[in-house]
């Protein structure tokens, strides 16, 4: 008597929630989470983490080559994979690999996606058995074309889900529009998550139309309760994602100016945050400059819980986007019942579907009278819309168990043509073993200041815990037991930094003057990694020592750190991790009481 039908291994490579972005990648994770439900797909997950390359090409291709070796070795012991993220659903493995970010030997205009395909490479190469029988990438670049072209070399076929809003930028650049293109053709299926999508693509793509499919991202309708208006505040209007521009942030506060002068009580919730400090301060100056600023709740950004119970508490949901390529929180808001105010932004259109009204309001562009008379008028007939029937309308459509048995069978349509699903004992089975060496006294290396305090400001605090760091720079708040290069080597630390790569000289005069210039820069290299990198070495072998714990993992934020790591690693002193400060995450995990920044990218 035969069982149930082997589950189908796959792995997915896309952004994933992580320590410093609970939300970062969270249609990712969802649907990892219902594809692992259906009991027909065994999911595990790659995510990148990218970390900048530093000096010149030489130093720069140094890294790169060592980080090859480390994440096959993290293949091999069991540390490039955890059980599941720190904010991922339970039982879906992820393996968050570092990846170089610059320019390297071959790795030019198209740098991100040729490194993404080495490291997956190494991570392949390590691994014990057989590879997964099928690959899915989500994004075709740069996630996509590094995916593609492992797909190729080694015959596995490969799905890719298309979700960004920044094509038109990505296709303007002729270099990574052809990797995306190649990346594109190697797809047995090319998934886009609205019909708007799927248009775009088959107008710039029509060789490639009969490949396009359209699925929409999974939603969990369940994380959401259904709540009627007399539960709610009739004032509160809220609104979800980055502080952008392109967002519609100007439109949505100058639309709610005039929301006020007709309903004085009216005030807006913005949850999320800006790309940049200097963008966020914009932000509250034109608030202010409207004569809002009393009246709009800047928030940080909020995890699902937390939204989830925003959406319970507000009247209206607001949606001024002018280019969504599905909108997930307008589904979000329905499954809680919030009818939504829309600007038409592709997306979020075809989440309201043909009688928007019933769901909210749709505005025909980004207009602050035309959106904000759409807001004044749903405000005003807000008992009329019931809430269950707003959550019924995404039920079908997006909810996990719908979208996750449209992709499963996605799967066992490409494993079949690509002859046949590969099950039993020759399938993919990620290495659970923790690593033999203990998390608790990790080194952290971050000589590059800039990038450690960027780093340290982004991270909750338990992910350090009990952390060793090396640095340059002055004292490290929190961290008295770091270890700091001496001054002295700042000022060579700095000049390495910055070394540039080769000569632009043109034509035999052009290289008569540039070659003196290319041997006084090769001698004054020497002499700095002469000077530096033994101090370097020096200082992570102290931090070492200092944690008391054989063998330890060392986590580098740069590609200088890895460089003055790697004789250690070499020596079998240290385990440099796979990973930066989210694969240190993933690993830790945040105990109950851990208090943890949380960001959306919605």
């Amino acid at each position: 008597m035969s069982g149930a039908p082997e589950p189908t291994d796959v792995l997915i490579a896309g952004w994933f929630p992580a320590t410093d972005d609970p939300i970062a990648g969270r249609f990712v994770a969802d649907q990892a989470a219902a594809l692992l439900a259906t009991g027909r797909v065994r999911p595990a997950v790659v995510s990148f983490e990218p970390f900048p390359l530093q000096g010149d090409l030489g130093l720069r291709q140094a890294a790169v080559d060592a980080w090859a070796h480390i994440v096959s070795d993290a293949a091999r012991d069991g540390s490039a994979f955890a059980p599941q993220g720190a904010h991922g659903p339970d039982g879906v493995p992820i393996a968050r690999l570092g990846v170089p970010h610059g320019g390297a030997h071959g790795a030019g205009r198209t740098n991100q996606a040729v490194h993404r395909a080495a490291v997956l490479d190494a991570l392949l190469d390590g691994l014990e058995g057989p590879s997964w029988p099928l690959l899915h990438a989500h994004v075709g670049y740069p996630e996509g074309a590094g995916v593609a072209a492992v797909a190729r070399a080694r015959g596995i076929p490969m799905i890719l889900t298309e979700h960004a809003t920044y094509l038109d930028r990505l296709f303007a650049d002729p270099e990574i529009r052809g990797a995306y293109v190649e990346g594109a053709r190697t797809a047995a299926r090319i998934v886009a998550v609205s019909g708007v999508l799927a248009e775009r693509l088959r107008r710039e793509f029509p060789e490639l139309a009969r490949r396009i499919v359209v699925i929409a991202n999974t939603v969990d309708i369940a994380a959401f309760r259904v709540v009627g208006p007399a539960e709610r505040d009739p004032d509160e209007l809220l609104w979800v994602g980055y502080r952008r521009e392109v967002k519609g942030m100007p439109v949505l506060l100058a639309a709610f100016r005039i929301v006020r002068e007709a309903r004085p009580s009216a005030r807006l919730r913005l949850i999320g945050r800006s790309t940049t400090d200097a963008e966020e301060a914009e932000w509250h100056r034109l608030a202010s400059e409207l004569g809002v600023a009393e009246a709009v709740s800047f928030e940080p950004p909020a995890d699902r819980a937390a939204v989830a119970r925003a959406m319970e508490r507000a009247a209206l949901f607001v949606h001024p986007g002018r280019n969504e390529t599905m909108g997930i929180v307008a589904v979000e808001a329905l499954a809680a019942g919030l009818p939504v105010v829309a600007v038409d932004s592709g997306g979020v259109t075809e989440v309201l579907g043909s009688a928007p009204a019933e769901f909210g309001a749709l505005v025909a562009r980004q207009d602050p009278e035309l959106l904000a008379a759409a807001i004044l008028e749903t405000l005003q007939r807000r008992g009329a819309y019931e809430p269950e029937a707003l959550r019924a309308h995404v039920v079908d459509r997006y909810g996990a168990p719908a979208v996750a048995a449209r992709i499963a069978d996605l799967y066992a349509e490409v494993l079949d043509e690509a002859g046949g699903h590969v099950a039993g004992p020759a399938t993919r089975r990620v290495p659970s073993a923790a690593p033999a060496q203990a998390l608790d006294r990790v080194v952290v290396v971050g000589f590059d200041r800039a990038v450690l305090d960027t780093s340290l400001a982004a991270f909750p605090a338990w992910v350090l815990r009990e952390a060793i760091l090396v640095t340059s720079g002055p004292a490290v708040p929190g961290h008295p037991d770091a270890v700091r290069l001496p001054d002295p080597v700042h000022a060579d630390l700095a000049a390495l930094l910055s070394l540039e790569g080769r000569s632009r000289g043109r034509g035999v005069g052009g290289l008569a003057l540039a070659l003196p210039r290319w041997l006084a820069r090769r001698w004054r290299r020497g002499r700095l990694v002469g000077r530096v990198f033994p101090t370097l070495t020096a200082a992570i072998a102290e931090a070492v020592s200092r944690s008391g714990t054989p063998r330890p993992f060392v986590v580098c934020l740069a590609g200088i750190d890895v460089v003055a790591a790697e004789p250690l690693r070499t020596s079998g002193t240290i385990v440099i991790a796979p990973g930066g400060l989210r694969w240190l995450g993933d690993r830790r995990r945040p105990g109950p009481d851990a208090q943890t920044p949380v960001a959306s990218s919605r």
